[in-house]
């Protein structure tokens, strides 16, 4: 027999290759499984990172987008109280822009009321003026009608003081009882002082209303013009303001107390 166990010499027969058994195949079965299995794996993980990429985008950009939003929001209130806080400034802006017209057209008014006042000063300036003037002219008329008056009441004087003098006299030396002639002469200038004093009674009314229409007042030009007559005349005495006038009627009461 053989080594390679035909029984038929000169022939080779080849020999018949053993069966796998039944447990071999379940090991073959099983490794294949575990090779797919491993493959399915693989597949299954890289669909799982997938997944997960595409899940993690989303929520990234929502996140970067929620975060732009707040950060708008933010921005927007503080431009809303910087808003507010502008229009605050703008109403107090326009109050104190009233009130600083209304003082600007209150000033204005009076400006314009300083400068109409002074564009009218020169007029009434010379308005002024010319009544002073017009009023110095009548105070001078005035006074030169109290010294013609004044200088009336003195002649008037003057040529009394010789009559009342001669009067006294003749009265003085002649005893006897005047004839029909000295009577006649007697009476005519007894008149004629009669008419004197009448006269220096209506100048004296008219020097006192001529000196206060002009005047005024216990001291005036007129005091001093008397004074410097009575001064001429050698009569300084301390009487009123009508010392002439009262010493004429004075001497006048004397002549008739002598007739």
């Amino acid at each position: 027999m053989s080594p390679l166990g035909s029984s038929t010499p000169g022939t080779y027969v080849a020999p018949s290759l053993p069966t796998p058994s039944a447990q071999h195949k379940l090991q073959q079965q099983r490794r294949y499984r575990r090779h797919r299995s491993g493959i399915r794996g693989c597949k299954s993980s890289q669909q799982q990172r997938r997944q997960y990429h595409h899940r993690l985008q989303p929520s990234l950009e929502t996140e970067l987008s929620l975060e732009a939003w707040q950060a708008s929001q933010n921005l927007i209130a503080s431009l809303r109280s910087e808003n507010h806080l502008l229009q605050n400034q703008l109403k107090e802006c326009r109050v104190e822009l009233r009130t600083v017209q209304r003082q600007c057209k209150v000033q204005s008014a009076r400006l314009s009321k300083a400068v109409g006042r002074e564009a009218e000063m020169p007029a009434l300036v010379d308005r002024l003026n010319a009544e002073v003037r017009a009023m110095q002219i009548q105070l001078r008329r005035k006074q030169e009608a109290i010294d013609v008056a004044e200088r009336r009441a003195l002649e008037a004087e003057a040529r009394l003081l010789p009559l009342l003098g001669k009067r006294n006299h003749k009265s003085a030396t002649v005893s006897s009882p005047p004839s029909a002639n000295e009577q006649e002469e007697m009476k005519r200038r007894t008149q004629a002082l009669d008419a004197m004093q009448t006269t220096l009674e209506e100048e004296r009314r008219k020097f006192r209303a001529r000196r206060y229409w002009s005047l005024g007042d216990g001291t005036t030009e007129g005091d001093v013009g008397v004074e410097a007559a009575e001064r001429t005349h050698g009569k300084w005495c301390a009487l009123s303001d009508d010392r002439p006038f009262q010493f004429v009627l004075h001497l006048l009461h004397l002549c008739n107390l002598h007739r």
